[in-house]
């Protein structure tokens, strides 16, 4: 069984566990490691321009007018920013500064334009990277954990009560070891989901780029050079596709790019 006869299953199961727990101390030493380079900020009369205008200026640009713009000071995840319709927006601010009008407020508000209003047309490029590069790694890492302890929930169900073998169904599950199989298979999904994601994040922030470098040197001209310091920024940070822990950052937070958290 999961936790008896079976070592090689428990072995390899153990080894998955003790990968996450090596990729956690990783990625949070990557977080502690960051920083976030000087926003630029232009002391013109334009300075007071707010995240839902900079949004707005894209939106009617790209003729997108059926998107509602919804101003939300919770600093929602790239991947439930767009909702049934409605784009919810806010500023980057950051230790209580606002830094709606530098190159990293512009690419962490155009960041999020770029995805919901991609999401709201439907295209299939950026609905698959949403699911596999944000989406699949946290539900992986959770059905992983779920069915460990359905294996332990089992094994102590079959000790204290091993009259349930005689049900040949539950009898073959145990013989053959085929609850062990749900753990390796979604702690294997799970990896994959992560081996995948650097060429992901890189296809999305080349996507991005493309349909934003013209606009942002045509509508902010002041802060192009400091967009693409932005964009540099955004790239280098590997933490920004690292996802499935990252709620335990949230209480620390550090800025990491328009489509991290």
């Amino acid at each position: 069984m999961f936790l008896g006869s079976n070592n090689f299953t428990f072995i390899l199961i153990a080894v998955l566990f003790l990968f996450h727990l090596i990729f956690i101390f990783y990625i949070w030493l990557m977080y502690r490691n960051m920083i976030m380079p000087t926003p630029f900020q232009n002391n013109s009369s334009n300075n007071k321009m707010q995240a839902i205008e900079i949004a707005e200026k894209y939106l009617i640009q790209n003729n997108i007018t059926s998107l509602e713009l919804k101003y939300n000071l919770k600093n929602y995840s790239i991947d439930k920013i767009y909702q049934n319709k409605i784009l919810l927006i806010n500023d980057l601010s950051i230790n209580n500064v606002n830094l709606s009008l530098t190159g990293l407020g512009i690419d962490y508000v155009l960041g999020k334009v770029f995805f919901g209003s991609e999401l709201f047309k439907k295209n299939s490029t950026i609905k698959s990277i949403r699911f596999w590069l944000f989406q699949a790694p946290k539900l992986f890492l959770l059905l992983f954990y779920f069915f460990i302890l359905l294996n332990i929930i089992f094994v102590i169900i079959v000790n204290v009560k091993p009259s349930i073998l005689e049900n040949e169904i539950i009898n073959i599950i145990n013989k053959y070891q085929l609850i062990s199989l749900f753990p390796i298979l979604m702690g294997g999904l799970y990896l994959v989901s992560l081996a995948m994601s650097p060429k992901l994040k890189e296809n999305l922030e080349n996507l991005y780029e493309s349909k934003m470098k013209n606009f942002v040197r045509e509508e902010f001209p002041d802060f192009f050079g400091d967009w693409l310091n932005a964009r540099l920024y955004a790239r280098s940070n590997r933490f920004t596709y690292l996802v499935g822990y990252n709620f335990f950052f949230k209480y620390n937070y550090k800025y990491t790019g328009p489509f991290g958290l």
